[in-house]
């Protein structure tokens, strides 16, 4: 689950240095289904290193628990200034390495969006997505920063032609002024407009509403709580909740140590690395149960 801001720097008229960007180590809890896994992110002077582990649910039944499967302990790393990823099995002791893209500007951006050829005729939107934004206007203190209790609704309204099926989102968090990006992460420009987008072999027609203020903050403190429609193997539909938790809890300013954005002399180099946990046979006897008594 991916969030990407910028540090701002203040500039005066006096010539003097600007202050340096300070290091940060934010350690976030997802859950999901009821259940938690934790990642880590470090940046320090334009290098990024998240780390994580990969997992596998299963076994589950609705309304029951699922067994959860643990994949090796993953680092990957984003040196601006070497251009490099770096992505390490720190169990195995292996890496991979790979130049990074060279992303867009904001400026390159919009001047592609500006050239693009408009058809004379609209197509009719299929799909309307509707984003409302609402800040509640309460406040508290979270890591020294004043944190924003901010609610935003999406609904999505499935219109004369539409595959999709109906649904909203109501993501339910607390914000504060924290930038993280670096200066090689991409861009993503913002707007409504009308777009394409494939969805089960068919091409839905998007249009964007929005209303309220964007909250472009950092989330502390979020939940998302998804009620839609979903179509059963039969074919059949039912009514569907759902809802998932992030909440950072570690975030620290403390220097970090430059090594956390090299590779270990340790580590040998590979092609390709393991990142995917190992099913145990029992796993596997259920996922071969189950498609056995679809074909009774």
């Amino acid at each position: 689950m991916a969030f990407s801001h910028a540090w701002l720097l203040l500039f005066c008229v006096i010539p003097i240095s600007a202050p340096a960007m300070p290091d940060l180590k934010i350690t976030t809890r997802h859950t999901f289904a009821g259940h938690s896994t934790e990642s880590t992110e470090y940046i320090k002077a334009d290098r990024k290193r998240s780390e994580y582990r990969n997992e596998y649910g299963y076994g589950g039944k609705p309304g029951g628990s699922s067994t959860y499967v643990v994949g090796p302990r993953l680092a990957g790393i984003t040196r601006c200034d070497l251009g490099q990823y770096l992505e390490l099995n720190l169990d195995a002791r292996e890496y991979t390495s790979h130049q990074l893209p060279k992303w867009p500007s904001l400026e390159e951006l919009k001047a592609r969006a500006a050239k693009a050829p408009r058809p004379a005729q609209p197509p009719k939107p299929t799909v309307r997505v509707e984003t409302a934004t609402l800040d509640t206007g309460e406040r508290r203190e979270i890591f020294g920063y004043t944190a924003r209790h901010v609610i935003t609704t999406t609904k999505q309204v499935a219109l004369e032609g539409a595959a999709s099926q109906p649904n909203e989102q109501v993501h339910d968090g607390w914000y504060v002024d924290l930038d993280t990006r670096i200066s090689c992460d991409p861009h993503y420009p913002s707007g409504g407009h009308a777009s394409l987008a494939g969805f089960v072999g068919k091409i839905e027609t998007y249009d964007f509403k929005h209303s309220g203020a964007r909250e472009t903050g950092y989330p502390v403190e979020l939940k998302t709580t998804f009620r839609g429609t979903i179509t059963l193997p039969d074919g059949k539909t039912r009514e569907h909740t759902s809802w998932t938790e992030l909440k950072i809890v570690e975030l620290s300013t403390e220097p970090l140590d430059a090594s956390l954005f090299k590779v270990p002399p340790e580590f040998r180099k590979v092609d390709h690395i393991d990142r995917d946990p190992k099913l145990p046979l029992s796993a596997w006897q259920r996922w071969l149960a189950w498609l056995a008594g679809l074909f009774r």
